[in-house]
């Protein structure tokens, strides 16, 4: 992986993290941590690239969002 860009195999791990993250979400009773799990290791992920991180705040906002929520 050359510094600062995210690898296809990274960009695909963050993205299947994001829809579980998403599916658990709309679940009757989501799983507080599975989603914490998920979108903290989304923004690792994410933190690690430059060409992503734009994301990075979206991914922040989610996480807040989960603790105000459940």
């Amino acid at each position: 992986m050359q510094t600062g860009s995210l690898s296809p195999t990274l960009g695909t791990t963050a993205q299947t993290l994001v829809v579980e993250a998403s599916e658990q979400a709309t679940l009757p009773a989501p799983d507080k941590q599975h989603l914490l799990d998920h979108l903290s290791t989304v923004k690792t992920l994410l933190e690690s690239a430059t060409a992503a991180s734009t994301l990075v705040p979206a991914v922040i906002a989610a996480i807040e969002v989960v603790h105000k929520l459940f």
